[in-house]
Parts: structure tokens; C-alpha cells; sequence
């Protein structure tokens, strides 16, 4: 993913190339699973967050799933999201509230 310094938001949509993406008869819970246009829409709309927004979004996942953070450089305040990494029902609390805000 290519670097982006706004503040603690980088965000990492890897094209999707998660091996869970098979909802053709799963059996494994992952029927629920994001689509790529809905990650890459998050993705998207979290860039546009203003400061405390993200520090909203960054704190949430902070708390509820650390593994979805890496910080990136010298300077702890570069955050990468790790969108792929999101369980369903983080993704789906982290993208009602973006969309509550766009």
C-alpha cells in the first residue's frame, strides 16, 4: 500500500486477497463477510474522517482489535488499518460509523 502521513490513517485494502472470501457453500462463518467494494469503500471514507473522527475509529480499534493497527515509521502517530483484518461485526460497527459521518 502506498504511504499516506494524514494523521494515524493509512489504510491497508490489500486487493482482497484473503483466502476467506469463498462464500460459495462455507460452512466456516464467513458467509458475512465484507465484500471488496465495501472495503475499499471504508477504506476510502475513513480517509476523509477529520482528526477526532479518526482518533474515534483508531481508539475503537485500539481497544476491540489491536492486531488491525501497525505503526508505520519512527513516529507513532502513522497508524496503518488493516481493513482485511476486521472482523464482520468490527467492520460493521467501524463503517455505521463513517457512514454516519459522510
Amino acid at each position: 500500500s502506498p504511504s499516506n502521513n494524514r494523521n494515524n490513517n493509512n489504510n491497508n485494502s490489500n486487493g482482497g486477497s484473503n483466502n476467506n472470501n469463498n462464500n460459495n457453500g462455507d460452512t466456516t462463518g464467513n458467509i458475512d463477510e465484507p465484500s471488496l467494494d465495501e472495503k475499499a469503500d471504508l477504506a476510502s471514507k475513513i480517509f476523509l474522517l477529520s482528526g477526532i473522527e479518526l482518533a474515534h475509529i483508531i481508539t475503537m480499534l485500539e481497544n476491540r482489535a489491536p492486531m488491525t493497527l501497525e505503526h508505520v515509521g519512527i513516529h507513532s502517530d502513522n497508524v496503518e488499518i488493516n481493513i482485511d483484518a476486521l472482523d464482520f461485526k468490527l467492520f460493521t460497527d467501524v463503517n455505521t460509523y463513517v457512514q454516519e459521518r459522510h
